[in-house]
């Protein structure tokens, strides 16, 4: 299990205070003990996470639905986040856009 990084924190951060600022409660947690598994609940975990694809969704594509360089940071952020030990991480919006 690999903590988040203060970078990753960081963007956590600016992207729960731009839209989901009653979560910032979290993001102290993890700045604690940056291992999202250890600190936080899975729901807690999905919250995050979601708003997290939602803003690599409305601010991470590209035209051409590729991710752009803060997207590319977005989606390892969600894949850290929903990576629990032993398992493999599945980021819902990795196939965005894709056919």
């Amino acid at each position: 299990m690999k903590p988040l990084s203060g970078q990753q924190i960081d963007l956590l951060e600016k992207v729960i205070e731009k839209r989901a600022p009653a979560l910032q409660p979290l993001i102290a947690r993890l700045r604690m003990q940056p291992y999202p598994a250890v600190v936080l609940s899975d729901s807690e975990v999905q919250s995050l996470s979601q708003v997290v694809i939602d803003e690599f969704c409305e601010e991470g594509l590209n035209a051409d639905d590729e991710p752009n360089e803060y997207g590319v940071r977005l989606d390892c952020l969600a894949g850290s986040l929903l990576l629990r030990e032993g398992e493999v991480a599945e980021v819902p919006f990795s196939s965005v856009g894709r056919k």
